[in-house]
């Protein structure tokens, strides 16, 4: 024959009651801590240095966006220009007088794959 146990709750009452964390968390008051020394409290600002005295690029390098735009799925024609499915890389100065209405156009078209990349400029 097989005993079957209950399990019988736990009186707790006896127990003193103990905090949650949230009793805690509530309880607290937030602490902050003040840098112990006055090495601590410079170097933020030595950081800081560091990351700005790291050499740029060079004054005469200028980077531009340029656009690699090619139709994967045969030749396609959009703002006035012809696409292929080698990929065709215009500047700003390819794409006319207002810049952003015009790569609006391209990128809008589900037909079209445009793709942006920096070159440097000497």
């Amino acid at each position: 024959m097989t005993r079957i146990r209950s399990k019988a709750p736990a009186d707790t009452s006896a127990e003193a009651p103990a905090e949650t964390p949230v009793e805690t968390l509530e309880n607290s008051a937030p602490v902050e801590r003040a840098p112990a020394t006055e090495a601590e409290q410079t170097a933020p600002a030595e950081a800081q240095a560091e990351t700005a005295a790291e050499p740029a690029a060079p004054a005469d390098v200028v980077t531009v966006p340029v656009y690699d735009v090619s139709a994967p799925a045969g030749p396609r024609r959009r703002a006035g220009i012809a696409f292929g499915p080698a990929p065709l890389t215009l500047s700003e100065a390819d794409l006319g007088p207002d810049v952003e209405a015009t790569l609006e156009r391209l990128r809008d078209d589900p037909m079209l794959r445009v793709t942006v990349r920096l070159v440097e400029i000497e």
